[in-house]
């Protein structure tokens, strides 16, 4: 720092009132420091002067504001207290007790210079022989307030005693005998119940105990990641063996969000999005409370439309199939399914699950299909079908399955639903997902939304070739040379197609029908629009339905398969199944939430 001569400046000094008692951890009182820091930088903003252009520096438990010469010092009342003070409630209903801040703040002015080690001048050492004042202390300690502001002499004369607006009256005389300095100040406390009653109310006890009920001990792997999600960067992780209840009273203790939304309003939310049912609109209620005392909806609801942006709006519900092979058995495996019964919202919960023999697949997601039916009963519009699955099952024939197999009289599923497949291995494999991501954004943009690499017989059988060719931001598509094997080889087009991101991958259970394939795509993206393929395979699938086998592609489409993975739309494998969450009857109904 250069020296500066002695100029005339306003000085402001805060300090945190018992920032040292023993009962606030490290993690207090970094919390302290960082909600002082947030409040003095928005506040000094919000009255027209540029943090930059203050000399500030940090003392710990406070801080001393410098501002640049000939500013307004009448500013400083009618603005900064209230600023403040709402800044310091909103910080403290965000909080636990031990976190939360009392704020003295003095208010001087006089000749102040700068040298190498910092502010110099006799008016400062007077900034801080008010702000140390016992009796000032005293007063806030035994106050509901939570800022007090102590002035000068200087400044109660020459600035507030002779404004009104500034309500000189309410301040009044303290004494300060601090070190060598024997004066008077005078004191206003702010923050009081009449005060708080006017700006944002925080966190009830009887709330944050609603919430417990609602949480109690919920935990699974993901949880982690819910509540990095929720905190952002640069907060340190709990443990991953703790549950939910024990991460909300982490995220009592930290500061809001960007646009003031609590970060426990963030977790909840993605909390309920991940747990989905009756659970999911329990929490999303005590969500709409919270937001509404305080006065944060607006922000509430623009988190809520962020993350259904990301979902891709077909109105279109989603019946999502997952088959697991048993670890034990390969002829055996376990289905579960998610069911949306909103088309405008991706937050269902995950339903109960079955063991099954892979013989008797086709019979179980049958059952499903109907009962997903029976729940749809009083909605109207389009319905999909995916499946999910292993590698080893991708080329199953699941869009030649038949509906109502009992009947006697069964149809095709393709006759009433889109269907489609999805990667269990993608899935599950998290190291892949950035790039899908990605390629996903070029996808479902406007067309022309990207391009479908065929690779030639060398390409297919060079896997580091292939994969460079398949980092084109503009690849998102590729049709395999072959249908995919069991088991992933060393020369594999598949694993390449998903360690490259490319959410659309479409092949012909036949092998030798590769530039069929690719006819037939071609015919379908007529117009360069990716995003509309499956809705086109599902039309031409239909329009082989109805016509004989002579028509053109009609052969193909038969043993076409086309894996289309949807990165925004995701399905949880550790989610606790919808009966078991809620302790209810695990039959499907109409009338119940998924």
């Amino acid at each position: 720092m250069q020296h500066s001569p002695a100029i005339h400046r306003t000085i402001v000094a805060v300090d945190m009132a018992d920032f040292t008692n023993p009962v606030r951890t490290d993690q207090h009182q970094l919390a302290m420091r960082r909600g002082l820091n947030e409040a003095l930088e928005t506040a000094f903003g919000k009255i027209g002067v540029r943090w930059n252009s203050c000399h500030h520096e940090d003392r710990g438990d406070g801080a001393v504001v410098v501002l640049p010469p000939g500013f307004p010092r009448v500013k400083i009342f009618e603005l900064l207290p209230n600023l403040l003070l709402v800044a310091l409630i909103r910080h403290n209903a965000l909080h636990v007790e031990a976190a939360r801040i009392r704020l003295r703040m003095a208010v001087h002015s006089g000749e102040v210079a700068t040298d190498a080690n910092g502010l110099v001048g006799t008016a400062v050492n007077d900034t801080f022989r008010i702000l140390d004042s016992s009796q000032a202390k005293t007063d806030l300690r035994e106050s509901a307030g939570v800022l007090g502001i102590i002035v000068s002499e200087t400044i109660f004369h020459d600035v507030i005693e002779g404004d009104p607006a500034v309500e000189p009256g309410t301040f009044k005389q303290v004494a300060v005998a601090v070190k060598h300095t024997r004066t008077t100040a005078w004191m206003r406390i702010y923050g009081t119940v009449a005060d708080q009653s006017r700006v944002l109310p925080g966190f009830q006890e009887e709330a944050i105990g609603q919430l417990r009920e609602l949480v109690g001990e919920l935990i699974f792997p993901d949880l982690p990641t819910v509540l990095a999600r929720a905190v952002g960067p640069g907060v340190p992780p709990l443990g991953r063996k703790a549950n939910a209840w024990e991460m909300v009273k982490y995220v009592l203790d930290l500061n809001a969000n960007p646009g003031g939304l609590p970060k426990l309003i963030a977790f909840v939310e993605l909390l309920a999005d991940h747990v989905g049912g009756a659970l999911a609109a329990a929490l999303r209620s005590w969500n709409n409370t919270q937001a509404g005392q305080l006065q944060l909806t607006a922000a509430l609801d623009e988190l809520r439309t962020k993350a259904q942006a990301a979902v891709p709006a077909d109105n279109r519900l989603h019946l999502v199939i997952v088959v697991e092979h048993d670890l034990f058995d390969d002829d055996h495996c376990l289905v579960s399914h998610w069911r949306q019964d909103d088309p405008t919202e991706w937050r269902p919960a995950r339903g109960e699950s079955r063991p099954a023999e892979l013989r008797d697949l086709e019979r179980v997601v049958d059952d499903l299909v109907v009962n997903a039916e029976m729940a749809w009963s009083g909605l109207d519009g389009d319905a999909a079908v995916e499946f999910v699955l292993p590698r080893a099952l991708l080329n199953l024939p699941v869009d030649q399955w038949c509906r109502e197999v009992r009947s006697g009289d069964p149809s095709p599923l393709v006759l009433h639903y889109r269907i489609v497949v999805r990667s269990l291995e993608r899935m599950l494999s998290r190291y892949w997902h950035r790039v899908w991501r990605a390629k996903w954004r070029v996808l479902s943009g406007p067309p022309p939304n990207g391009r479908v690499f065929v690779p030639t017989p060398v390409e297919a059988d060079q896997p580091h070739r292939l994969a460079a060719m398949l980092q084109d931001r503009e690849v998102v598509s590729m049709v395999l040379s072959k249908p995919p094997a069991a088991n992933a080889g060393p020369y594999d087009e598949l694993s390449a197609a998903m360690r490259a991101g490319l959410p659309a991958i479409v092949w012909s259970r036949r092998t030798g029908d590769q530039s069929a394939v690719v006819d037939l795509v071609d015919k379908l993206t007529y117009d360069h629009d990716l995003a509309c393929l499956p809705d086109r395979v599902h039309g031409a699938r239909l329009a082989a339905l109805r016509s004989d086998d002579q028509q053109e592609h009609a052969d193909v489409i038969q043993h076409l398969v086309i894996l289309w993975d949807v990165p925004v739309r995701p399905v949880y494998l550790d989610q606790i199944p919808h009966a078991a969450r809620l302790e209810r009857d695990a039959t499907d109904e109409p009338e119940r939430a998924s």
